[in-house]
């Protein structure tokens, strides 16, 4: 074979490795242009109908009718050259260009029908059948809308029997799919559709294919919960692909119709890049129908000012929609005039003013509709009594009681009901109390409006003699003004505030007193004379949750301090279970995150100490307590107590409880638009939904979060393309490994720049089981030593990482090579006790793999022998399915017919 033969072969070769796309396409081009140099006729028509194939799945499919037509034109004029696989390949691309032609306006209506009549022809002359032909001619009749030729031909397609040119067994039900679906017959749909969806029936382009033609069939007939699976299992496999530009306006289509404009949001901005390399006219006039209508609803629901990305541009979903609506219905008329039909264009306009067939869908467990039509205003009971006296009382009270939601709104119905301006017969100490409850809610984000209000409130009390409310106010403004580094003795007119009320005050006006002024000590730099304070008014106090509270708070702000804040913060649990409330849910929440900081202190890791009295089992006792007095009304609380107990509950090994607490969080904290703190606990969502073996969860948890994690956030972001990695790899349809690969690579780097040295081992191990499952053993023998050389001190994990390496290289046929490694895996393992369960399963492991190197290298002998102490080994810590595995290898190895060793394979397996 001649220098320019092989190249071209190993073009072929790469290309076949190559996945559809423009980087197969250019490979097999290059090819091309190589064997029509070398004027390799046989040559050049191979890769020539390889170039077809990768024109028609690599969104190319224009070009193909050149290449074909070539093919097609050197078989008539030779069709002995053509064996029987070219002859059979060349039928079956016929297919392939029939229906291409119906997807392109530019080619004549009588060049598609007449396209058909030759395939029909040659068919029957090469003694196939026409069940084939039968589908090309219904997917033509369903184009032109003519439905008494399309079922006739449907049915003529259901009848006839399968053949060697049939699509295959998942893509032939995806057709007839699309037709039932197109009449309405949804149930017959989803029945014919079960087999593939089930995954028995797959091929490069199913079940993608079958479950996109489901999702109208599955909301028409109520199937809401298939619906939601099969377009994230179906888009998550086409997604970024220009072969599926029409696939994404049905997944567009499908978000508009269930309640998800942002999601389909999403999918229009990330897919619009691909909208100008779209397959045919018919795709883009898909994908542009349906954003039509996404853009439509967006508007119908508020949203018409959303600001949309596209490649050069950033425009508004109310400026993109009519370009979109103009794009589809040009396409449509330019089909229907090739057509003779108004056929294309009824279905834009239907796909555009269509409907939501249902509210919302839920799309995964912890979505929740982000693009509200109109929010809904919390409200309170009508209290009892609505004098202003009584309004007054019920508003602090709540205050007092950190319910301040309560609060807030019980002043909103005393506005309501006695506004200044039209109601002058309020007392001076109505208003001035009204005035004190202003800069209470305004201390937040206007402390210098709050500082007016409480001036304002003071004279008011003094002019009404009102002394002990004049001095709490004097004591707020205080605080405030330390706080904010203003001039002035602010300490001691503090001071003087407390000591009045202490000598002058009820109790709880002497707590509130003294709780203020320890504030005003730690804001001024004051942090010890705060926690005298504290420690000496809990001690006195009647009431003495408040000031343990408050001292709990303080002295969590110190890391020296951890062990006495959780102290306090345990003793303000016990005082203020009886009443409940938020300041309950605020001491349990501060305990929670006092108690997770010490158990991520102790010397064994949180992850093992989760025994019945453990710490994180205390953790998780104090969420409890939490989410039991948190008020139902406060869900932003209520949100961060889910997350830190679904944390909890997770790194206890409660990964079911753990989702169900991280799916809430998640919820909860993006309907309060809390974004930031709902990617990091995504986060945890995603690690809990792959500890339950849910991986597509899990990845578009990760993928979610990677979206919404700043930048700065770096460890989370390392956490979740770790946990997407891990999710893409154990999914059926995983898509491009290469993008997995990158993920590991990246990081493993992370890891190790953090100096964690175990994870980034475990992480390159991953890597390394993924190429071998991909048959890369190359590559992967490179992961594994290398992992195996990062030496994290575990002799377990070393011996495990070289008897993998050991096992990549024997995959390559160097077996001498593959026995040294296995010996070093042994010696890792030297140190450890010979009756230690973890050593004498590694130790068998390793058994087996040099049994199956030794029979390859012609040692038979030696491999029975380390078969049968790997087949002991396993019995002997109770792993009966490995020594019924090992059994299997020994029964395997080649004996000597005049061996007569009875203890050989088949005997050990029984």
């Amino acid at each position: 074979m001649s220098g320019g033969a092989d190249e071209v072969h190993e073009l072929i070769e790469r290309a076949g490795g190559t996945p559809y796309g423009q980087a197969k396409t250019v490979l097999l081009e290059r090819a091309l242009g190589l064997a029509e140099s070398l004027r390799d006729r046989d040559l050049t028509l191979r890769v020539r109908m390889d170039l077809t194939a990768a024109y028609q799945h690599g969104a190319e499919p224009a070009k193909s009718f050149a290449t074909f037509t070539r093919c097609l034109a050197e078989y008539d004029a030779e069709p002995g050259r053509f064996g029987e696989w070219e002859t059979h390949y060349l039928l079956w691309q016929f297919k392939w260009i029939t229906s291409s032609m119906i997807r392109f306006p530019e080619v004549p209506l009588r060049r598609a029908q007449d396209a058909l009549t030759e395939m029909e022809s040659r068919y029957q002359k090469a003694g196939a059948g026409l069940h084939a032909v039968y589908a090309q001619r219904c997917y033509l009749a369903q184009h032109l809308g003519d439905q008494e030729a399309a079922d006739e031909w449907f049915h003529r397609w259901r009848t006839t029997p399968r053949d060697q040119l049939s699509d295959c067994e998942g893509c032939d039900p995806s057709g007839q799919v699309w037709h039932l679906a197109w009449l309405g017959r949804d149930e017959e749909a989803v029945e014919l559709a079960a087999p593939v969806v089930a995954g028995e029936l797959t091929c490069h382009v199913q079940p993608q294919g079958i479950l996109t033609r489901l999702l109208v069939p599955y909301l028409r007939t109520g199937r809401m919960p298939e619906a939601a699976a099969a377009h994230r299992r179906a888009y998550r496999i086409v997604a970024g692909d220009a072969n599926y530009v029409d696939d994404f306006g049905d997944h567009i289509e499908f978000c508009a119709l269930t309640g998800n404009e942002a999601r389909g949001l999403e999918i229009l901005q990330r897919e619009s890049p691909l909208l100008d390399r779209a397959a045919s006219p018919r795709a883009a006039m898909r994908f542009a129908s349906a954003a039509g209508l996404l853009l439509r609803r967006l508007e119908e629901i508020g949203h018409g000012d959303t600001v949309i990305r596209r490649p050069g541009e950033e425009t508004t979903a109310s400026a993109l929609r009519p370009r979109m609506e103009a794009a589809a219905r040009e396409l449509a008329a330019r089909f229907d005039a090739r057509n003779g039909t108004d056929e294309q264009s009824l279905r834009v306009e239907q796909t555009m003013a269509s409907e939501p067939l249902v509210e919302h869908l839920p799309l995964t467990p912890h979505a929740r509709r982000v693009l509200p039509s109109a929010p809904v205003p919390p409200t309170l009971p009508e209290p009892a009594e609505t004098t202003p006296d009584a309004l007054l009382d019920l508003a602090e009270r709540a205050w007092d009681e950190a319910d301040f939601r309560a609060a807030v709104m019980t002043w909103a119905r005393f506005d309501e009901l006695y506004a200044e301006a039209a109601d002058p017969g309020l007392s001076e100490v109505q208003r001035a109390r009204r005035g004190e409850g202003r800069g209470l809610t305004a201390a937040q984000d206007r402390p210098r409006e709050t500082i007016d209000e409480w001036e304002r409130a003071a004279l008011g009390y003094a002019r009404a003699g009102e002394e002990l409310r004049r001095q709490a106010t004097l004591g707020r403004l205080a605080l405030m003004r330390v706080t904010l580094g203003d001039e002035g003795d602010w300490i001691a007119a503090a001071e003087e505030s407390a000591a009045y009320l202490d000598a002058h005050g009820i109790p709880a006006q002497r707590t509130a007193a003294a709780v203020r002024l320890a504030q005003t000590y730690h804001e001024a730099g004051r942090p010890d004379d705060a926690v005298r304070l504290l420690e000496s008014t809990a001690e006195r106090c009647e009431e003495p949750g408040r000031p343990l509270l408050r001292l709990a708070e303080i002295l969590a702000q110190d890391p020296a301090a951890l062990d006495t804040a959780a102290a306090a913060a345990a003793r303000a649990r016990a005082v203020l279970r009886p009443a409940g409330g938020m300041r309950l849910a605020s001491a349990s929440l501060l305990h929670a995150r006092l108690l997770r900081e010490q158990a991520a202190a102790l010397p064994t890791p949180p992850a093992q100490a989760t025994g019945q009295d453990g710490p994180l089992e205390a953790v998780a006792e104090a969420y409890d307590e939490a989410l039991s007095a948190a008020p139902r009304a406060d869900s932003g609380l209520r949100a961060f107590v889910y997350a830190g107990r679904g944390e909890a509950l997770l790194a206890l090994g409660r990964a079911v409880e753990a989702a169900d607490d991280l799916i809430e969080a998640v919820a909860s904290l993006t309907a309060i638009g809390a974004n930031e703190q709902a990617a990091v606990v995504r986060v945890d969502l995603c690690r809990a939904y792959m500890a339950t073996g849910r991986p597509l969860d899990a990845a578009e948890a990760a993928e979610e979060a990677l979206a919404m994690l700043p930048e700065q956030l770096a460890d989370e972001r390392l956490t979740a393309r770790w946990v997407r990695a891990d999710a893409q790899r154990d999914l059926a349809e995983a898509g491009d490994p290469e993008t997995v690969l990158a993920d590991y690579r990246e990081v493993e780097a992370g890891l190790l720049a953090r100096d964690r040295r175990a994870d980034a081992v475990s992480v390159a191990e991953a890597a390394g089981d993924l190429l071998m499952r991909l048959s890369r053993h190359e590559e992967a023998a490179g992961v594994y030593a290398r992992a195996a050389g990062l030496g994290d001190g575990d002799p377990l994990r070393a011996a495990r990482l070289l008897r993998l390496h050991g096992t990549a290289v024997y995959k390559l046929d160097r077996e001498e090579e593959a026995m040294e490694i296995f010996a070093a895996a042994r010696d890792a393992l030297a140190g450890l006790p010979a009756d230690d369960p973890d050593a004498v399963w590694e130790t068998s492991r390793i058994g087996c793999a040099e049994a199956e190197a030794l029979d390859w290298l012609g040692v038979p002998d030696l491999a029975r022998e380390r078969c049968k102490e790997a087949i002991a080994g396993f019995r002997s810590i109770g792993a009966h399915e490995a020594a019924d595995r090992a059994a299997e290898i020994l029964a395997s190895i080649y004996r000597d017919p005049g061996d007569d060793d009875d203890d050989g394979g088949p005997e050990v397996a029984r």
